[in-house]
């Protein structure tokens, strides 16, 4: 996923390989993978075509197992606080903020 973090994305020079591009009525998946690092897994966007917008990703791990990601109701802007993103493990009574 930290294809997509990057400051700039440039698949062309971020040891990225695309495996795949899927096109169906209103959506374009494209497939990704690290160069080097086949083995360990498989990023796809989702686009919808009209307007082009990432719609979600679906990140599929060593084993198969997938996380999928779907993006609905995007409302541009920001900053936003810390606070918005703090995790509480189950089982765990301590917060954990990686902004702060």
């Amino acid at each position: 996923l930290g294809i997509l973090l990057a400051k700039h994305v440039d698949l062309t020079s971020a040891g990225v390989a695309v495996t795949a591009i899927t096109r169906a009525p209103g959506e374009d998946d494209i497939t990704l993978v690290r160069k080097g690092k086949e083995a360990e897994g498989t990023l796809t966007l989702v686009f919808a075509t009209d307007p082009l917008e990432l719609r979600q990703w679906v990140v599929t791990d060593a084993q198969g197992h997938q996380t999928r990601v779907s993006l609905y109701d995007v409302a541009p802007g920001g900053p936003y606080p810390d606070s918005l993103f703090q995790f509480t493990a189950p089982g765990n009574n301590s917060n954990f903020n990686p902004g702060g």
